[in-house]
């Protein structure tokens, strides 16, 4: 279990919208201490959103980014339901900071996509 005093950190750090480490998210570089938006990633990850808001299923979603063989996380192999999943729930890609329940406006990604998109899901 880690020390009260790293997950009292952690807790100011995602308040004041500050990043807490950890895997890049799929849409997204981290270049001099500054996330920069992934163009290429960015599109997949706004037609995830687009799709699933339009009532596609995860399965569905799934099926069309690997017949149009879009970009993954780790650059290869394929897409399954819960990559998707896993980005559909993160509010990085509307510009929230988060972590371990607690939710700022001030986050440290660029919106990829608009705050409206991310809480139809």
């Amino acid at each position: 279990m880690p020390p009260k005093r790293l997950i009292s950190g952690k807790g100011q750090k995602a308040k004041s919208g500050d990043y807490n480490g950890g895997r890049v998210p799929f849409g997204y570089s981290y270049v001099d201490h500054k996330f920069l938006v992934n163009a290429d990633q960015a599109d997949v990850v706004q037609s995830i959103f687009n799709l699933f808001n339009a009532g596609e299923s995860l399965n569905g979603i799934v099926r069309h980014l690997n017949n149009l063989g879009a970009p993954t996380v780790t650059g290869k192999g394929g897409w399954f339901v819960n990559g998707v999943k896993h980005i559909l729930a993160n509010g990085s890609y509307a510009g929230i900071g988060q972590w371990d329940g607690t939710e700022s406006d001030q986050g440290t990604h660029p919106a990829i996509i608009d705050r409206a998109t991310y809480e139809q899901v």
